[in-house]
């Protein structure tokens, strides 16, 4: 991270889950980005599928349809905002997995904003963290 347009001592390492053992990284962008926008920009990163993972392998073969979002925190699936959504359940429990870390690295990290990107398993992680 030392050549990355991020600050210094900023990226904090997403911890892979239990199972799925997704993993990523977040960090702060440049306090220009702050002056230019208003707002403490970070950018989150989810690793894509490794074939010599098993728990990687696994999130991608659960391939069957699970609700979106999930019930968390006394709230049923589902939401106003997606009626009936469905993702692959593979990876619903996989981002489900990294979800507190990463809220957690947000927060530490002071984040209003975060753009997020990932390849392969990561883009979809990357998808359902939006």
């Amino acid at each position: 991270c030392s050549s990355t347009a991020v600050i210094q001592g900023s990226p904090r390492f997403l911890h892979p889950g239990g199972l799925y053992s997704a993993q990523g990284y977040a960090a702060r962008l440049p306090d220009t980005m702050v002056r230019e926008t208003g707002k403490v920009v970070c950018i989150a990163a989810f690793r894509g599928t490794s074939n010599w993972n098993f728990g990687n392998l696994l999130a991608d073969a659960e391939i069957w349809p699970a609700r979106w979002p999930p019930a968390r925190e006394g709230k049923p699936a589902g939401s106003p905002w997606c009626v009936g959504c469905k993702v692959l359940a593979g990876h619903a429990a996989a981002y489900e997995e990294l979800r507190p870390g990463f809220l957690k690295a947000l927060r530490d990290l002071g984040c209003s904003s975060v753009t997020l990107t990932g390849h392969s398993l990561g883009a979809s992680l990357a998808t359902l963290a939006a």
